[in-house]
Order: structure tokens, then C-alpha cells, then sequence
């Protein structure tokens, strides 16, 4: 007895159990059958039918495409390998060939079929004793063909684990994708997006965005040494700040902070020693920085805080050259503008330079700059603003 039929809930044509008998030329009936759903998570013996080698050889072949199907039949039978049931996985990771199948049939071209199979693989990858990296390492996942369907959810999510992927707590995984040149792929993606404009996909640049997020998290050496050196950090930062979309705008400059926590340093750093590229090819966008930080009245938009955490980046990274530049142009005096000014309300803006101002007066390394605050007349502004402060 089924377990709808248990339940006393009337099935709505053929009982599965009843499909079951016929083998595997019932699977395209039970994929298809209204009470599939219920019954894959509650009935033993359906359950034990997925399981079969011939079943699972006709599902695979539905997933990729290899036999013609329809989008719910492709969906069902993803919904099968993906159900957490142990058996079909311990056979999957015994027969390597399947998930081979999975690699090799993986096309841009046709995004239902790709969607399945990038979720079977993921499903795959996250699972207990599973050997599905060593089948991506050894089949060379396609992370070109990726790349161009980062709009949907399933392929980010299986990048995303795979950043994250670790063996013997050692994040494999990263490693991996930094020999592919991930770092190069991603720019790319958000560089030719930006050739289109106001039409950029806001999926694909937000996906691209939560990429390089997870990977500040991580902090993969080698991915950091291609922050520093990566020559697609000059059209990639041109691309930003010649951009006229608010959105693509902040989603890039958040990209700059994850990459900027790749360059923090303890000591300092003096010249000549190399300053990473992401670093210095600030230096070009100086106006547009000061621009944003001359703050008049009006609210603190989340592009100028994104701003001053950039600043705060730079101030971290501890390199002379930087922090003398930081001095020529007068942007911490223009934060304390803003720290005091009684035109805006944003709490987040003003914990941030007040971080900055602790970061300048307690840690070592960036002391030029508090002695500049000082000899600009800082102690004496700060008893004016609060004698101001008492008239409110």
C-alpha cells in the first residue's frame, strides 16, 4: 500500500506501487504520476526502485538529455538523485562512469538540461564520502561553459560549494578553480556585462559579486597573488567607474572590497616594495573617490560608504606609498567633515571613520597619518564639535 493510500488520500490515476511491477519501462508513468511527489519521500519500495542500475542508468539518461523528455520529466528524475537517499548515492560513487556522463554532457546551449545536471553534481559534491571532485578535477569541469550561464541559481550555487569545498581541511576546492584562472573568468564575465550598459544582467553581476565575497572569506593564497597581478584589474576598475548604472556600480565596488582584504597587512610596508595592482590602480580613480567623499548635505548613499570602506582598505594594507597619497589627497580630513556634519543621519558612515580614526591612533604602521590629523589642528576640532554638539 502506498503511502497516500495509507493516509487516505485518493490517488488521482494508476497507484505507483502498481507501476513499480512493470521496471524500467514504467519509469516515464511513475516520473509522471500526480502523486510522484508525496510518494518519493514517504514510500520504501518506490524508493527501492530508484535504486536499481537500470533505473538509475534511464534517470541519468533523462537528466542530460540523452534521451528526449520533457522539462518534467528531466525535473522528477533530478529530484530522485538529488532526495538524499543513501543507496543511489553509494552506487553513483561506486560507478564513477555516471558521474563522468554528468561532466561530458554539460551545454550552455539548452539551460533546463544544465540546471539538472549542475544540481545532480552539487547534490553530488556535498554529500558524505562522496568522490564527485575527483571525477571534476579528473573530467576538467567546463568552467568556461559556466561562466556563461552564471544567471542561473544552480550553477552558482555548485561555484559557490565548490570555493568552499574542503578535504582533510584543506580547501581543495579553490585551489583548484585558482589553476583554472577563476579570478580572470569572473572579471571577464563582469568586464563584458558592463559592455552592455544599462541592459548588463543584474543576475549574473550580483551572482559574479557573491563569488568574489565567498572568496575574500576563504583567503586563498594564490587566489589573492592573481588580485595583486591580474592585469584585467585596469579594464575591470575602468568598467566601474565609467559606469552610469547605480547597481552595476555598487556591485563592483563591493568586488574591490573583497579583493582590497586580500592586501591587509600587520607591519608596515615600505617602498620599494610591490604594491598590488588592485591596490594602485585606485590611485587612477582618485577623483572619482574624492568626488564621492566632499561631502555637502544630502544622504549618505551605500555607494559612499562602500567608498570609505575602500579607503579604510587602503589604509590596512599598511604601503607607505599609499598612505602618502591618502595624506595628498586629504581624505581622512574629508571624513571628519562628514563624521561632524548634522546633514545626514547614517550611523553605519560614522562608525566606519570612527574605526578608521581608532585603526590611525592604536595600531602600527600607519602612524604618518595620525601625525598629519594632528598637526591639521584634529585635537582642537574635536573640543569645538563638542561644544557645538551641547547647543543641540
Amino acid at each position: 500500500m502506498s503511502y497516500l493510500e495509507r493516509s487516505g488520500v485518493k490517488s488521482s490515476g494508476v497507484s505507483v506501487n502498481r507501476l513499480i511491477k512493470g521496471g524500467v519501462n514504467s519509469l516515464k508513468k511513475i516520473l509522471n504520476n500526480n502523486d510522484f511527489s508525496n510518494e518519493l519521500y514517504y514510500n520504501r519500495h518506490l524508493q527501492e526502485y530508484f535504486c536499481r542500475e537500470e533505473i538509475i542508468t534511464q534517470l541519468i539518461s533523462y537528466i542530460c538529455g540523452i534521451e528526449v523528455s520533457t522539462e518534467q520529466l528531466q525535473n522528477n528524475a533530478t529530484r530522485v538523485l538529488c532526495n538524499n537517499l543513501p543507496k543511489i548515492k553509494d552506487y553513483l560513487f561506486e560507478k564513477n562512469d555516471f558521474l563522468t556522463v554528468l561532466i561530458e554532457t554539460i551545454d550552455s546551449e539548452n539551460t533546463n538540461t544544465l540546471s539538472c545536471i549542475i544540481k545532480v553534481i552539487d547534490e553530488l559534491l556535498v554529500s558524505s564520502n562522496s568522490t564527485m571532485f575527483q571525477i571534476i578535477v579528473e573530467q576538467e569541469l567546463p568552467i568556461d561553459e559556466l561562466m556563461k550561464c552564471l544567471d542561473i541559481d544552480e550553477v552558482y550555487s555548485l561555484l559557490n560549494d565548490l570555493l568552499r569545498y574542503k578535504e582533510q581541511e584543506q580547501f581543495v576546492g579553490i585551489e583548484w578553480l585558482s589553476k583554472q584562472c577563476f579570478i580572470d573568468k569572473l572579471l571577464n564575465v563582469f568586464i563584458q556585462q558592463g559592455n552592455y550598459g544599462d541592459d548588463y544582467d543584474e543576475v549574473m553581476i550580483y551572482n559574479v559579486t557573491l563569488l568574489f565575497q565567498t572568496i575574500s572569506i576563504i583567503k586563498c593564497v594564490s587566489i589573492n597573488l592573481q588580485f595583486n597581478t591580474n592585469e584585467l584589474i585596469k579594464p575591470f576598475y575602468k568598467t566601474i567607474f565609467t559606469s552610469t548604472s547605480k547597481g552595476f556600480v555598487q556591485n563592483g565596488l563591493d568586488i574591490i572590497l573583497s579583493m582590497l582584504k586580500g592586501c591587509t597587512n600587520d607591519q608596515i610596508i615600505i617602498e620599494p616594495e610591490f604594491v598590488p595592482i588592485c591596490l594602485n590602480e585606485l590611485i587612477t580613480y582618485s577623483d572619482y573617490i574624492t568626488h564621492h567623499l566632499k561631502y555637502n548635505n544630502g544622504n549618505i548613499t551605500t555607494e559612499r560608504i562602500q567608498l570609505i570602506g575602500i579607503v579604510q582598505s587602503m589604509i590596512n594594507s599598511r604601503y607607505q606609498s599609499i598612505l602618502q597619497f591618502i595624506i595628498q589627497k586629504q581624505w581622512i580630513d574629508y571624513c571628519i567633515n562628514t563624521f561632524y556634519s548634522y546633514e545626514h543621519v547614517s550611523t553605519i558612515y560614522r562608525q566606519t571613520i570612527l574605526d578608521i580614526l581608532n585603526s590611525i591612533f592604536q595600531e602600527n604602521g600607519i602612524e604618518c597619518l595620525g601625525l598629519e590629523l594632528l598637526k591639521n589642528g584634529l585635537i582642537q576640532r574635536m573640543i569645538k564639535e563638542d561644544e557645538k554638539s551641547e547647543e543641540y
